[in-house]
């Protein structure tokens, strides 16, 4: 055989073998994966931009845990079963988000996590020395705990969280040692935001429930519906700064706060419902946008809490906020509550009434008017349902029905009725002259 021969024969295995190379050293593609195993679980949270839905409860082995790769984005949807993660490595988070990396929690047909952290961990976010990254959860029931030196959501020991967003659900994050329920850091991009659902967060020993960790400020929080709990640990504030940390920036726009700060080391000085930890040098800020009920509380709970301000004060958005102490620390509860307008769209009854965010409008008083039937109230030109929870000012506009439509008395039977009472008429204008003939 000629060398020119071996040699075209090389040529031609290795481009015959190149396709199928690169078959095998392209990267998985993401897709949607339904698991019912550990192991499958884990593998697919190794692929990026995976949604990975559970297909069955599963509890993870043993000092194992479940990790989103750095730089990477996942979704997890629990898919009505339970994700159990309580046992990990010490250094470890149940679920690691490191900083760079990205996850979403779903429950399509709702579903439990229970996420516990390692010594040094979070229950979902960072480990020992590794800063959590982005969080969001859209519902299910999420119970995350940290570690002994761990936040429930966000950092680890010597680390903090990034974003974490909460539209919906029943989160319940609870911090271990001096850290703090969702702890957030502002270098990290660190604003918690929630727009519904119901969030239970309580502070470990010197942090607060929501914000800071030990000797850590507050951060930019905004909440703009749902129901939120806050109870800060031993000298951290219920939402803001943990002990000897200052209160951060704060922005209420809807829904029902109840904030809690920790006793302090001083009779009669504690922590703020919202505002600074004990120790702390300034209170933050805190901006409620609606307009206050007489007599409403006009700080975050004292001691060190942050002033309210109304830098917005929309149409038909009130709320009432009361302070109180807890201990030696301060409280403030706080719900807002919108203007429902109706509109009798020509006739007579209650033109307005006032429902708490959260609550169901019971059906008003039916309006009156000459001639009609009332049809039912209509929102944007849609029979409106009393079933949907409140959220906003709204107006509702009556909708009527003729009586005699409501009778089907038509119109083309009103005709043939008043051409017989004309035939009638003109008979007995007849029958009349003929009797005087």
């Amino acid at each position: 055989m000629t060398h020119s021969i071996i040699v075209h024969r090389a040529a031609l295995a290795a481009a015959l073998a190149l396709p199928f190379a690169l078959l095998t050293a392209a990267p998985a593609t993401a897709a949607t994966v339904t698991v019912t195993t550990w192991g499958d679980l884990q593998a697919a949270f190794a692929v990026d931009g995976d949604t990975v839905v559970l297909g069955a409860d599963i509890t993870a082995p043993a000092n194992q845990n479940l990790a989103v790769d750095a730089g990477e984005s996942i979704t997890l949807d629990l898919g009505g079963y339970a994700l159990t993660v309580t046992d990990p490595n010490n250094s470890s988070a149940a679920i690691h988000v490191p900083g760079t990396a990205d996850l979403t929690i779903a429950a399509s047909g709702g579903g439990i996590l229970t996420a516990t952290g390692g010594g040094d961990g979070a229950g979902i976010g960072g480990g020992s020395g590794t800063h959590g990254g982005s969080v969001t959860i859209t519902g299910g029931t999420i119970n995350a705990t940290g570690g002994a030196r761990g936040s429930g959501i966000g950092g680890g020991f010597n680390s903090t969280g990034g974003p974490v967003t909460i539209t919906g659900g029943t989160v319940t994050a609870t911090g271990g040692g001096d850290h703090a329920g969702i702890s957030v850091s502002a270098f990290l991009g660190g604003v918690i935001s929630i727009t519904g659902g119901t969030v239970i967060a309580t502070g470990g020993q010197g942090a607060a429930g929501m914000g800071g960790d030990f000797s850590q400020d507050g951060s930019t929080i905004t909440i703009t519906g749902g129901d939120v709990a806050a109870v800060g640990g031993f000298r951290g504030a219920g939402i803001g700064g943990g002990a000897n940390g200052d209160g951060g920036t704060v922005t209420i726009t809807g829904g029902t706060v109840s904030a809690t700060g920790g006793d302090g080391v001083v009779a009669g000085d504690g922590a703020a419902g919202i505002g600074g930890g004990d120790g702390g040098d300034l209170p933050g800020t805190l901006d409620v946008q609606g307009t206050p009920d007489a007599g409403a509380a006009t700080d975050g709970g004292n001691p060190n809490a942050a002033p309210i301000t109304n830098s917005v004060e929309p149409a038909g958005v009130g709320y009432a906020a009361t302070t109180s102490t807890v201990g030696t620390g301060g409280q403030l509860d706080l719900r807002f509550h919108y203007l429902v307008t109706l509109d009798p769209s020509g006739g007579t009854g209650p033109t307005s009434v006032t429902v708490n965010d959260g609550d169901m409008l019971t059906a008003p008083t039916e309006p009156s008017r000459d001639g009609y039937a009332f049809a039912g109230w209509t929102l944007d030109g849609s029979a409106y349902d009393f079933a949907t929870a409140v959220a906003g000012p709204i107006t509702l506009t009556a909708t009527w029905a003729s009586v005699l439509a409501a009778t089907g008395v038509g119109g083309e039977l009103l005709l043939g009725i008043a051409g017989v009472l004309v035939i009638a008429g003109v008979v007995l204008v007849l029958l009349r002259r003929r009797t005087k003939a």
